[in-house]
């Protein structure tokens, strides 16, 4: 098994406005845009990205102090 890479994902409100905050004024590549699913992934250098839109207030609540994450794998048994 091979780790591939890792991105946190961000809960946000807005995922239209995120992907052009991520881009346009951090400068980060997008790799992926959902917006019907409300998700985008981002990359800049070796760094990964996701946000992933919130439905209310509890999952931006539930990230104040952790924070779920992507993994992915190559080569799993």
């Amino acid at each position: 098994m091979a780790l591939r890479g890792t991105a946190p994902i961000v809960p946000v409100r807005d995922v239209a406005e995120t992907t052009r905050f991520y881009s346009k004024v951090l400068g980060f590549e997008q790799v992926i845009n959902n917006q019907t699913h409300g998700y985008a992934c981002f990359r800049f250098a070796d760094a990964l990205i996701a946000i992933i839109k919130a439905d209310g207030d509890a999952p931006l609540a539930a990230t104040r102090n952790n924070i779920s994450a992507q993994i992915w794998v190559e080569s799993v048994d």
